[in-house]
């Protein structure tokens, strides 16, 4: 059991350093090329997944359900702000 969880909570890891620095490029260069169909249905997806997370009890998932949700958001944020400015 220990074992799976330091395994799920490196994937954890992995992924959010990703996005992290995907999101921190894109705001670098000042474009954030994000389409919105593309971020509608994944905050939507994400929110699922995240809920049935939290659901099975499953804290390495729920977590990175968390996160992911709060760094497309603020690149949805960015992004708008960007192409409004």
């Amino acid at each position: 059991m220990v074992m799976q969880q330091m395994i799920g909570a490196a994937g954890v890891v992995l992924l959010i350093a990703a996005w992290l620095w995907e999101t921190f490029e894109n705001i670098k260069k000042h474009k954030i090329e994000l389409h919105p169909h593309f971020a509608v249905l994944y905050l939507a997806g994400n929110a699922l997944l995240t809920t049935y997370a939290w659901t099975i009890h499953d804290q390495v998932f729920f977590w990175l359900g968390i996160v992911l949700f709060v760094a497309i958001l603020s690149e949805v944020v960015y992004a708008t702000y960007i192409n409004y400015k």
